[in-house]
């Protein structure tokens, strides 16, 4: 099932039309994107590289960005589909990364012709820097300065504290210069899938102001604190790192980055799509670390439930404009027990003061003249969203500020045993 942000993106045409949200099916229409490097066009495909050695010799890099900045501080969800394969010598190669960037450096002429740029015609200097990173022998700016890169790493690099060939690592500088060296990640998994093994692989990435989540084939792999207003915690140091220096506050460019060295490979971009959430509440009554009332156990992540069975905690997210005469306001449940059912709510008050109190395996966050407004079962994936009109069904008026949570069955009851629990809570003021 595709979330709301990713339907909201399906209603533009596969040739972008708002620099908020865009769909590329494939790339035999590239019309918006911005190659740098070896980037190329190759009938439906966007190639990121190819697996030869450059004919003015110099290290084999590509990047791609979305030519028009995009909102980001407020939330997105994008998906694309990767393809790394025909390795020139036995292995991985550099990797690839999606990165979200305001690249304000110009770096030095990367010779033969391939200058580094900045905003949509950014790239990094050195190809063992998967073309946003760098080297301690850098100048500064020589990387995709500013910037946020989910790096799907597929060499084992000694030199970058690698703890293997085939790992997901979100890295960042905060405003200043990024590098793909393993002190610089904020989040890192090594996923059981194999990154390039010469299958195609689908990549979902979700961000809410402060947790960003990494999708691979399906399965969430990856939850790392991050907003992009006040940052994160590098993994190896414990130290925090600042957010980014965004467009107007705002706004990024958004796209891709390859590259390579003696080992290479193609790297290609099958399909990309993206969509803007600026969710139009705030998230209130959460499970993670600060909270001392989940009865079974909080999570780590800031945004979710208590814990479930499985371990992990539920997440409720909003998308639309909240206008009761808008009719958009869509519900969506994540990191639910799939295939077990779901019921979302309505409430005025935020019960005890916010916090909320304990029900079940989690917490009871919306009360008072509660209504219910639609049961509706959890995907194999465990996501679920609304398909009605909220306003409507809640009987809200304009002005009104009403709390939302939704209630799900929860079979595995390894953790406490009361068979259910919900999600975190999320407060939405409606206008006209």
């Amino acid at each position: 099932m595709k979330s709301s942000l990713l339907l909201l993106s399906i209603l533009f045409s596969s040739v972008p039309v708002s620099a908020q949200g865009f769909s590329y099916d494939d790339f035999t229409d590239w019309t918006g994107i911005s190659p740098v490097g070896l980037t190329e066009q190759v009938g439906p495909i966007l190639r990121l590289q190819d697996n030869t050695i450059p004919g003015n010799g110099g290290d084999n890099r590509g990047a791609a960005w979305y030519a028009d900045p995009v909102n980001v501080v407020g939330g997105f969800e994008t998906s694309f589909v990767y393809h790394m394969h025909s390795p020139s010598t036995s292995g991985g190669s550099d990797g690839m990364a999606f990165v979200i960037q305001n690249d304000q450096i110009a770096g030095a002429p990367m010779g033969a012709g391939y200058p580094d740029g900045t905003g949509n015609t950014a790239i990094g200097r050195h190809g063992g820097a998967a073309g946003f990173g760098l080297f301690t022998t850098s100048a500064a700016g020589e990387s995709v300065d500013n910037s946020l890169a989910i790096h799907f790493d597929t060499y084992n690099n000694g030199n970058w504290a690698d703890s293997d060939g085939n790992h997901v690592s979100v890295h960042t500088g905060g405003s200043g210069d990024n590098t793909q060296h393993e002190d610089a990640s904020i989040g890192r998994v090594s996923p059981s899938v194999n990154l390039n093994d010469g299958s195609p692989h689908a990549v979902r990435v979700v961000y809410e102001p402060g947790l960003l989540e990494v999708h691979l084939d399906g399965a969430l792999i990856l939850s790392v604190p991050y907003d992009f207003t006040t940052g994160g915690t590098y993994v190896n140091s414990g130290v925090a790192v600042g957010g980014l220096d965004l467009i107007g506050g705002t706004s990024a460019y958004v796209g891709f980055t390859g590259a390579a060295g003696d080992a290479r490979e193609t790297k290609d971009i099958l399909s990309w799509e993206f969509g803007t959430g600026s969710g139009p509440g705030t998230v209130f009554c959460t499970g993670d670390g600060s909270s001392t009332l989940c009865p079974c156990g909080n999570v780590s992540a800031f945004g979710e439930g208590c814990a479930n069975g499985s371990g992990s905690g539920a997440v409720l997210s909003v998308s639309g404009v909240a206008s009761v005469g808008a009719s958009s306001v869509v519900l969506s449940g994540r990191q639910l027990i799939g295939s077990q059912p779901g019921l979302y709510f309505q409430g005025n008050n935020a019960v005890a003061g916010g916090a909320g109190i304990q029900f079940g395996d989690g917490l009871r966050c919306a009360g008072g003249g509660v209504i219910r407004l639609q049961v509706r079962f959890a995907a194999a994936d465990g996501t679920s969203e609304t398909n009605i009109d909220i306003a409507q069904k809640g009987g809200v008026l304009a002005g009104d500020t009403k709390r939302y949570q939704c209630w799900y069955r929860d079979p595995n009851t390894s953790l406490c045993g009361s068979a259910f629990n919900l999600t975190n809570g999320y407060e939405l003021t409606w206008g006209a």
